[in-house]
């Protein structure tokens, strides 16, 4: 009896040191994070796996996480962070299919995510300002193998459709000069733009604009010793919030 007393004691302290490690090192974050934007457009980033970061009390971090609904504002680390008091980025950018957060399941970490529901909204601000929103398509639960399966799906589906694009301009290009008003059909994820446009500098007449597939944000964590919690949100577009908005 004794040491089960002293266990949750020090199990309690242990939590209570980490929520408030985490709410230090956010309000430092939100102090290094401008106001405004700092770009005149969203950031493309280049490399998936390793986003700008800033080092914060010795962790390096790239943005915070929202969750309005139960109002949870937590600081993300960067990927390859080894620490347990705050999300950690595992790959993927705001704006790739792939974006893939995880924490633990404290009630102060992931634990809350247990009350939300589709179409709930969560928000992502990274360290240039801007903040990206996405709304909830989809909660399942189960082990890790099966959660690892299902982002395993989900990235070969995006490799699929990138080499079906790779293919068509590849075909597009061979084509002899006087069949340039030729469009392409039927393949995901590619729009082809024809004709001249004033606007344009670029004298192309043939350019082949690439629509990728909608960005996703995954937020990972363990609820229990077996069982795995995955939460998918879709980026919201403008004109889907307009769309809210007027309705």
């Amino acid at each position: 009896m004794f040491f089960s007393v002293l266990f949750l004691l020090r199990y309690h302290s242990n939590t209570r040191d980490m929520d408030d490690n985490a709410t230090e090192l956010l309000r430092e974050l939100e102090r290094a994070i401008p106001k405004d934007p700092v770009m005149t457009q969203d950031p493309v980033y280049k490399d998936t796996d390793n986003m700008p970061a800033i080092e914060l009390k010795g962790i390096s971090c790239i943005g915070i996480l929202k969750v309005p609904k139960i109002g949870l504002e937590l600081p993300v680390a960067n990927n390859g962070s080894d620490i347990g008091f705050t999300p950690i980025h595992i790959s993927g950018t705001p704006n790739s299919t792939d974006f893939v957060i995880e924490a633990l399941g404290y009630s102060s970490q992931f634990g809350q995510l247990s009350k939300l529901e589709l179409k709930d909204n969560l928000i992502f601000v990274d360290l240039y300002g801007y903040q990206y929103s996405y709304e909830i398509t989809g909660i399942v639960s189960g082990t890790e193998e099966q959660l690892q399966a299902m982002d395993d799906a989900m990235l070969e589906e995006t490799d699929s459709t990138e080499s079906g694009l790779a293919a068509a301009v590849e075909e597009k290009e061979e084509q002899p000069t006087e069949e340039k008003e030729d469009t392409i059909q039927n393949l995901p994820g590619v729009e082809t733009v024809t004709g001249n446009n004033d606007k344009k500098e670029s004298a192309n007449e043939n350019e082949v604009k690439v629509k990728p597939k909608t960005p996703e944000l995954i937020l990972k964590y363990r609820k229990s010793l077996m069982t795995y919690v995955r939460v998918a949100g879709r980026l919201r577009t403008e004109e889907k919030e307009n769309q809210e908005a007027a309705g």
